[in-house]
């Protein structure tokens, strides 16, 4: 047993747990106990801005998890990567700078979220990532100009940081994390949390199930990658921080949920609270278009001139290995309403998945997308056994609802107005798939954005409450995207920064040593 005294205990290295670890461990006398499934990888893979191709599916470093056969996209099971390393998913996402709405935060406000104000959340995102330090703009490509033509064409004004303007019915150039041609993000705190005498990094470390007594976690059960089980005792408070997968699996196999998914494993309920539930994500769609007259990403990728473009990362921090999953983009509304409700990925190459990696296509193309930003759609995340290597149960809902059906439909049709714009046409864009109609594309071509959020939400009717403590139990809170009452309107990895922060923030402001 570990029986060393921790304040701070958090289960997840992940972009939420590395921002609340660095929050609270500025007060030196906090001590603080990270504790992550995966290993501190020195692995160059990460470094570089395109290795997510690779990591997306390495099972050394990633969870691999699967979806339950989805109803609605022909029964087939969506891959669901979740980063199984220190960094988290923040080592093996597309790396796209995305802050939602303000309006967003504003429906937070209203489900119970009070840790800080909406402009307050707003605010942050700049503290947190400032430009040219945690961020750097998509390097430019003569279909960065075709696009935002494109879109002027179809009546969006250009916008410089796409980012600060997600409210708008806009088009730019998306922003990334990364820094002088690096990942950055959640991988820029570990070496100052690394050199830090009251931060503790216990990794390669599976947690089993949190043992309580009298109202609070008084004992962690985990064990390595052995498999040889320990505890870790509990003299402070314990955060979860294993994102929207991970966390209402932990909570389940200890007790923590619905009596109808504990029962049928033999687990005693503890406390009944509404574990799994909620579960929301962006349902992307995307099209691949072969282009004439123009070198995409593809041919940088291709014999030779793959020795070259690593040569030009490795010796300038340049070219297609610096690039995220998308250089440009924007955001619109399919009915024309106010507030943007479907967003634009372009990608300057396309790429194929054989089950190990994203492997460039062998011809120039571009990658086209769209999801919509506030799903209707609820899915549930339950654990079929009391095994902590065993994958839960993920039924993502998707497109449940007829409105769902109608923004991702109408997005898919954007798309193609888009590319039979003027701007385009030098380039001859062909389609790659052609001969299946709008629905049955989707229903065959869906796939997650990989911004899975909701599944131990905060709220009255939730599992946190609005300074995100877990409902019943004195000691238990929870940072990360699990307590995202509703999907914010654009990608999640900014904001599970935050959620960090902000709650390490107020920790420390009622700690015993401030």
């Amino acid at each position: 047993m570990i029986k060393r005294r921790y304040d701070y205990i958090i289960l997840g290295a992940g972009t939420s747990g590395c921002y609340l670890a660095h929050v609270l461990s500025q007060d030196k006398a906090n001590k603080v106990l990270v504790v992550e499934a995966g290993a501190l990888s020195k692995n160059p893979v990460f470094t570089m801005p395109a290795g997510f191709t690779q990591t997306l599916f390495d099972k050394n470093y990633n969870w691999c998890f699967n979806s339950q056969p989805e109803a609605q996209l022909a029964n087939r099971s969506i891959y669901c990567p979740r980063g199984k390393v220190v960094g988290g998913s923040s080592m093996i996402n597309g790396m796209i700078h995305s802050i939602g709405q303000v309006e967003d935060y504003q429906d937070w406000q209203a489900s119970g979220f009070d840790l800080v104000e909406p402009q307050a959340v707003m605010a942050k995102f700049q503290e947190l990532f400032p430009n040219g330090d945690e961020l750097t703009k998509a390097e430019s490509h003569v279909l960065e100009s075709a696009f935002l033509n494109a879109c002027e064409q179809m009546g969006l004004p250009g916008v410089d940081k796409l980012h600060e303007h997600q409210s708008e019915h806009v088009a730019g150039t998306y922003y990334h994390t990364v820094a002088s041609g690096r990942r950055a993000s959640a991988r820029s705190l570990l070496p100052d949390l690394k050199q830090r005498p009251n931060v503790t990094f216990l990794t390669d470390t599976v947690i089993d199930q949190l043992v309580f007594k009298q109202g609070k976690v008084h004992t962690i059960k985990a064990c390595k990658g052995n498999k040889k089980p320990f505890d870790i005792a509990v003299k402070g408070k314990v955060i979860l921080s294993l994102g929207a997968i991970g966390t209402p699996a932990l909570l389940q196999r200890s007790g923590v949920g619905r009596v109808d998914d504990l029962s049928p494993l033999n687990i005693q309920q503890v406390q009944d609270l509404p574990v799994g539930e909620n579960l929301q994500d962006h349902l992307l769609v995307k099209r691949t278009y072969k282009l004439n007259n123009v070198r995409t990403y593809n041919s940088d990728a291709a014999g030779l001139s793959i020795t070259k473009t690593l040569w030009d990362y490795s010796v300038n921090r340049k070219g297609a290995m610096t690039a995220g999953a998308s250089s440009t983009g924007a955001f619109l509304s399919v009915d024309d309403n106010e507030r943007p409700d479907t967003q634009v990925f372009f990608s300057y190459g396309s790429a194929t998945d054989n089950g190990k990696a994203l492997i460039a296509d062998s011809f120039d193309a571009i990658t086209i997308g769209t999801y919509q930003l506030r799903p209707e759609s609820r899915g549930k995340v339950a654990i079929t056994s009391q095994d902590p290597f065993s994958s839960p149960s993920i039924c993502y809902n998707y497109l449940a609802s007829d409105t769902d059906w109608h923004v991702t439909r109408e997005g898919l049709k954007y798309q193609e107005r888009l590319m039979a714009q003027p701007a385009f046409t030098t380039y001859e864009p062909e389609a790659l798939v052609t001969d299946t109609d709008h629905d049955d594309y989707i229903r065959d071509y869906a796939e997650t954005a990989h911004h899975p959020v909701g599944t131990c939400s905060v709220g009255e009717n939730g599992v946190v409450d609005g300074d995100l403590s877990v409902y019943g139990i004195d000691n238990l809170s929870i940072a990360d995207a699990s307590i995202i009452p509703s999907i914010i309107s654009g990608n999640t990895q900014a904001i599970c920064a935050v959620i960090g922060n902000v709650l390490g923030e107020a920790m420390l402001a009622r700690s015993n040593h401030v």
